[in-house]
């Protein structure tokens, strides 16, 4: 991958322990809000079954999925999301000229690639590979999140401003057979740490969905594809210290929720980050 770094920003290899701080502190972070969150939606989903169990028809009722059906579902959800995966990997092979292009409008981009120097995952179905930049998630009926982090450093006092060539694919769905509550929500953000404080200086976050159900029904959005660059997350302004050590996180998260019988929530995002863009223009 092409790295080109201009004259104000410098990229740093962190040493094992800010690294390991750095992890410990956007765990922290994450971790405490998937709590909170998780704890309001488990009440939520709880009233609402309790609510519509007595509008249950007889029909519905004496429908059945049996376990399999279910394993079945979620198989066929993991498949493909692996065909998610296996489409960033094919796609987008125009990452070099895309590059040197962004290089050819303004010189003051700072373009950096893989391998990035951090990553950290949350929930039993997150990943991320660190020499290819590729992360993703696909959580049912929980929380899962995928991050991944480079850090950088300028020589002088500026503002920096951050963007990232992210193609992202995703999908999501809930389903009711009988009565109950489902619920799934995900999302693309960025986040920025000043390491020497571990302050967090900037925390752009843009969904992707937002989707609940209630009652028997089907709702979902399959192979839905876009960019960082077309979320509210894009563009990230942040005041830089000539000389601190700055972390940037690219990350995304899925949450999925249900109470029912029978009943299922899935989301699943997969994406690929093959170069990062920082401009940086000096305060003084």
């Amino acid at each position: 991958m092409i790295t080109e770094v201009g004259e104000l920003i410098q990229r740093v290899a962190p040493t094992k322990e800010i690294a390991k701080d750095s992890i410990n502190l956007f765990e922290e972070k994450i971790s405490k809000e998937f709590k909170q969150k998780a704890e309001t939606e488990e009440r939520r989903a709880s009233l609402v079954t309790k609510i519509s169990e007595p509008y249950i028809t007889s029909v519905i009722g004496n429908m059945n999925i049996s376990t399999p059906d279910f394993k079945s579902l979620k198989e066929l959800a993991l498949d493909e999301h692996e065909l998610h995966r296996q489409k960033l990997k094919e796609e987008h092979s125009d990452v070099e000229e895309r590059a040197r292009y962004m290089l050819r409008i303004d010189e003051r981009y700072n373009i950096m690639g893989p391998p990035y120097d951090i990553d950290w995952t949350s929930g039993a179905i997150g990943y991320v590979h660190q020499n290819t930049g590729e992360f993703g998630i696909s959580p049912f009926n929980g929380q899962a999140a995928a991050a991944v982090g480079i850090f950088v450093s300028p020589i002088q006092d500026v503002i920096g401003r951050f963007t990232a060539y992210v193609p992202v694919t995703y999908s999501w769905f809930n389903w009711i057979i009988n009565t109950g509550y489902a619920s799934t929500n995900g999302g693309i953000g960025v986040m920025i740490y000043d390491v020497q404080s571990g302050k967090t200086l900037l925390d752009n976050r843009a969904k992707l969905w937002n989707n609940t159900l209630v009652g028997a029904g089907f709702s979902n959005e399959s192979e839905t594809s876009t960019y960082l660059s077309s979320t509210s997350a894009a563009e990230s302004y942040f005041a830089m210290t000539g000389g601190d050590l700055y972390l940037v996180w690219i990350w995304c998260w899925g949450e999925a929720k249900y109470n029912g019988s029978p009943a299922l929530s899935m989301a699943s995002i997969a994406g690929k980050i093959p170069f990062v863009a920082v401009q940086s223009w000096p305060t003084r």
